[in-house]
């Protein structure tokens, strides 16, 4: 997505590469690359990573900030608990 020079260079080279790759994708141009952190760690917690590795990921100093701020409660998800509730209460 971005070249590996441009990653490390400054802040605003990979701003400036990552609005490149959203207008070159045809995505709005409103996402802003802190969107991008937040869909990374509600993805991540989402396939069952571990909450404490998702939150050493984004550099945050608790867990507990990673899953105030960072993790949202997307659709389906409700559903998905209900249903694992109901299969440990014997279905």
């Amino acid at each position: 997505l971005f070249p590996y020079t441009t990653l490390f260079r400054s802040p605003d080279s990979f701003s400036s590469g990552f609005r490149r790759a959203v207008a070159k994708a045809g995505l709005p141009k409103e996402i802003r690359l802190h969107d991008v952190r937040h869909s990374v760690a509600t993805t991540l917690l989402r396939e069952g990573v571990d909450a404490k590795v998702v939150s050493a990921m984004l550099g945050h100093s608790t867990v507990a900030f990673t899953q105030d701020q960072y993790q949202h409660v997307l659709r389906g998800m409700t559903e998905a608990a209900a249903d694992a509730l109901d299969q440990a209460l014997g279905g």
